[in-house]
Parts: C-alpha cells; sequence; structure tokens
C-alpha cells in the first residue's frame, strides 16, 4: 500500500507540472499494487480528463464513487460535470447532488448542479410542447426557463450572451 501512495502522490505532481501521460503511467501502476487507495481513480479520472479521454474518464471516476463512496465528494463532483458533458443530465445531477450531500459548500457541484437542473426543466418543457405542440403553459414556461437562464449567466459572467463554463477540480 505504501508504494502504491509513492506512486499516486508522483502521479498528482507530474500532474502539476502539466505531464499527464506519464502521470498516468503512475496512476496506473499505482492501481495495479492498490485498486482500493483511496482517491486514486478520482485522481485517475481527472487525468485521463486532462489527456481528453472522456470515456475513460468517466469509468474512472464511476470506479472512485465505488472505491471511495461517501468520502469522496470531489468524485462525485468530476462525474457529474463529465456526465453533463456527454448530455446525461439526469445522473450528472444525481452525483452533483451526492457531492452537495458529501460536502455542503462544495462550489463546484453547486454551480453545475443549478445548470443541470435548468436542463432538465428545459427537457421537460420541451418534451410537452413535442407531445402537444399547441400546449400554450409548456411554451410560456420554456420562453420564462431560457429568459432566466440568459439573466443567470449575465449576471455571473458581467457580459451578455456569454456563457460560462466550469473546470473540473479534484483533490486526492
Amino acid at each position: 500500500m505504501q508504494a502504491a501512495q509513492c506512486l499516486r502522490d508522483i502521479g498528482l505532481a507530474l500532474m502539476r507540472l502539466s505531464r499527464p501521460l506519464e502521470a498516468l503511467e503512475q496512476l496506473r501502476s499505482a492501481a495495479a499494487l492498490a485498486p482500493r487507495l483511496p482517491h486514486l481513480y478520482s485522481n485517475l479520472g481527472l487525468t485521463l480528463q486532462a489527456l481528453g479521454r472522456m470515456q475513460e474518464a468517466a469509468e474512472a471516476l464511476q470506479t472512485a464513487v465505488e472505491v471511495d463512496g461517501a468520502a469522496n465528494a470531489n468524485a462525485h463532483a468530476a462525474l457529474g460535470v463529465l456526465l453533463a458533458s456527454f448530455g446525461q443530465s439526469s445522473d450528472a445531477a444525481k452525483h452533483l447532488k451526492m457531492a452537495l450531500h458529501i460536502e455542503p459548500t462544495h462550489a463546484n457541484a453547486a454551480k453545475h448542479l443549478e445548470d443541470q437542473e435548468e436542463q432538465l426543466k428545459k427537457m421537460d418543457l420541451k418534451m410537452a410542447l413535442h407531445i402537444e405542440p399547441t400546449h400554450a403553459n409548456a411554451a410560456k414556461h420554456l420562453e420564462d426557463q431560457e429568459e432566466q437562464l440568459k439573466k443567470m449567466r449575465t449576471t455571473l459572467t458581467g457580459k451578455k450572451g456569454t456563457s460560462r463554463t466550469g473546470q473540473v477540480t479534484g483533490g486526492r
């Protein structure tokens, strides 16, 4: 276990030095030695994400959630953000809520959860319009939701028409 921790720490140091390929090698070696090492798979997931290997990152973050459980808010938040980028708003919201349950002040999770809940509302309203295209309430509510979202983005960014993007942060 101690060797695996050293490898994980080397991997994290390499990530801080912007050397993700080398970090990935160290983290995978750590996983081979101690697959239940806390926070290892969230570090692995964030490294894979930095390399643009999103599907592998999602798998590693899912493993992190399974291994670390309720001890790793960052894994839940990172997985939620990644699932949101895949368009899986419902699953994303579930993981973001779990991150906030574990760590109520997790800013990244709170910000992205708000976005996902807005997305889910819009999807529900669009579905109502698809089922009944002349549904006046759904059309009006969808318009209101889009206007609210636009105002929120303007308030948060300080600029009109600019959307904000979130960056996944994570510790070990």
